[in-house]
């Protein structure tokens, strides 16, 4: 589904905002360190069977992952099927957090659209893709290396980088800028690492 470009710049907004708040600098972004700041609570679906917890007769838990709020808001857990690739955990994590950050009740088509949209941006803010673009670095599999993204997922970035590298690599707005400032030095240092790699190949 495809959301208003107002909406887009919303979400990279609170995006920019969280990754900035809570100090997040260094890539691939921890998502599991990030949400220990936000003080959310993840749950394993391997340490529930450990506990004995029957997870099959809980329909939800055949899900990859789910948020949780108590009454009062004041508990927030999430969910995780650790059962499943690490990219796939640390981008259903992602999802999540977008949920909770975006204060997305319920669900339907737009609100998965969103938390999707979020999710991706989160571990891979576009404003990074003029670094790569001009590192001459800017390749799906650099991507899936840098932000630690499955292969398809790495596919979906480099469309959007592709996209913010054709609307102008001179103009950024204020949480670009934040952006840049927050992973632009993380960046450089796993370009010069993966450039070290392929010449001691």
């Amino acid at each position: 589904m495809r959301l208003s470009n107002q909406r887009y710049e919303e979400i990279k907004r609170e995006i920019s905002k969280l990754l900035v708040d809570r100090g997040m600098n260094s890539l691939p972004v921890d998502v599991f360190e990030l949400a220990k700041k936000m003080s959310i609570d993840v749950v394993f679906r391997s340490q529930m069977i450990k506990k004995g917890i029957n997870v099959d007769e809980i329909k939800t838990l055949d899900s990859d992952s789910f948020l949780y709020r108590d009454i009062k808001n004041t508990r927030v857990i999430i969910y995780i099927n650790d059962f499943y690739p690490i990219e796939r955990q640390r981008f259903s994590l992602a999802h999540e957090i977008v949920h909770y950050v975006l204060n997305h009740h319920g669900s339907n088509e737009e609100i998965e659209a969103e938390a999707d949209f979020g999710a991706s941006y989160l571990l891979a803010p576009t404003p990074l893709a003029i670094i790569l673009h001009n590192n001459k670095m800017l390749k799906n599999i650099i991507i899936s290396e840098i932000f630690f993204v499955s292969k398809t997922a790495a596919e979906v970035i480099f469309q959007r980088f592709k996209k913010r590298i054709e609307c102008s690599i001179e103009k950024f707005n204020c949480h670009e800028r934040a952006i840049i400032n927050l992973f632009g030095d993380s960046l450089i240092d796993k370009l010069l690492f993966i450039r070290q790699c392929f010449e001691d190949e």
